[in-house]
């Protein structure tokens, strides 16, 4: 099920599902794969090393949903429980550490 309003399609594919996170961040799912999507003025919050690892189109950064999800729970970690943002933390050093570095 979608979310009304959402986008109905992705750079995985055909969107089949969203699943709010908080505004302007949602989780995506396609037949094959999946992410995060920022949009709207959260967007504008993300610093230039995030978007850097994202996918830009539309307006809407896209994150997928095997590693680089962390660089949004890091981006916004009011938004995502404890144990995401350690599992983000682990996640950020072993695959994104360019993407740490430069938030240094």
């Amino acid at each position: 099920m979608r979310t009304p309003g959402a986008v109905s399609d992705s750079p995985w594919g055909e969107v089949q599902n969203t699943t709010p996170v908080t505004e302007g961040i949602e989780q995506v799912t396609t037949a094959g794969h999946g992410g995060i999507r920022v949009f709207g003025q959260t967007s504008t919050k993300l610093s230039v090393a995030a978007k850097d690892q994202a996918i830009c189109e539309d307006g809407s950064y896209w994150f997928e949903e095997d590693c680089n999800w962390a660089i949004v729970a890091n981006e916004f970690p009011e938004s995502f429980s404890e144990r995401d943002q350690e599992l983000a933390q682990s996640s950020l050093k072993r695959w994104n550490q360019s993407y740490l570095d430069a938030r240094k």
